[in-house]
Order: C-alpha cells, then structure tokens, then sequence
C-alpha cells in the first residue's frame, strides 16, 4: 500500500469513527455560529433553567432529558479575560468546589486539569456528589472551560444516574465530542 492509498484508508476510518459517534449520540448542537460543536443524544431538548439570571455569563445552550436525567449546559462569559489566566481560573474553581465538601459530604474529585485538545488549552474539572446513603443516587459532572474570544466558554453535562457506567460514559462521550475552531 502506497503513501496516497494508506491516507485514503485513514481518512476512510476517520469518516466511519466519526459517523458512529454521530449515529450513537444522536445529534449535532451548534453554537456562537458554529464555531462550537457537540453531540448529544437525540433524546435531550432545549429545557428552561429555573435560576436567577447569571451576572457574569450567558447561557446559549441548555438541553435535558425529559427525565432530568442527563443535563447540558453551555456558558458564555461576559467579560474578557486573558487565555492565559486559564490556569488561574481552574485554581480558583478547584478552591470554590472543594468548599461543596462541608456541604456535601459525598462530593468527591475524580479530575481537574488543563488539558490540550486540538492545540488549545482546556480545563477539564469532574466531581461526583450526592446523597448515597438515602437517595442512592449521585450526580456525576463534567465541564470543559476554555477562553474563547476573550471570554470563558464552559460546557457543563450533568448526569444523576453515576452509579450507573453508562451514565458517566454518557458524559464523557458528550464531552469528548466537543470542538471549537475559530475562537
């Protein structure tokens, strides 16, 4: 097999991968014009947060399952920031969400770290949290933080299931899907 034809088979395999993660999760969200995109199963649909309005973001996307079972979340910050302040800010969040530990006993870290995904910086945070001994349930969350045009782009998927793996590799898969280009 020649050069061309060992790239022609590459990007045959690409294109299938990326077909059955498609297929898998059912659909592709687009958002700030396209510049973001994930896939997330055909199941969930635009919902209604039922908070007080963020001061210093903007919610472009909000999907759920009708069971609440499963939760995608999408922030936009307000303000600019430097993209280099990123690992600032994942040591910020990291101090914030270890204070839920006095109000949540069952909050756990599994992850927070910069990552590199396709040449920029991300911050990659997962906890787990709940109420195991009365609910038997507990949350497992992801968010993935970047600065994009100057200001933080956060997707957060949620799911109240974690026991179960195929909740968690839910999660992950969704976040797995995540591209930005562009920003």
């Amino acid at each position: 097999m020649n050069n061309s034809d060992q790239r022609i088979a590459q990007c045959v395999f690409i294109l299938v991968g990326l077909t059955l993660a498609t297929s898998v999760l059912g659909k592709r969200v687009e958002l700030l014009q396209g510049d973001l995109s994930l896939d997330v199963p055909s199941e969930l649909s635009p919902g209604s947060q039922q908070s007080e309005a963020p001061h210093d973001y903007d919610i472009i996307g909000y999907l759920r399952s009708a069971d609440r079972r499963v939760s995608v979340k999408v922030t936009y910050g307000k303000h600019d920031l430097d993209p280099k302040n990123l690992s600032a800010f994942l040591q910020e969040k990291v101090v914030d969400y270890s204070r839920l530990q006095k109000k949540l006993p069952h909050f756990r870290w599994l992850n927070h770290s910069i990552v590199d995904r396709s040449g920029r910086e991300w911050a990659d945070i997962s906890f787990a949290h709940g109420h195991m001994n009365t609910t038997k349930t507990e949350a497992y969350a992801r968010c993935l933080s970047c600065i994009a045009h100057r200001h933080l782009l956060e997707i957060w998927v949620v799911t109240h299931r974690m026991p179960d793996p195929g909740e968690k590799a839910l999660v992950d898969r969704i976040i797995s899907s995540v591209r930005l280009r562009n920003a």
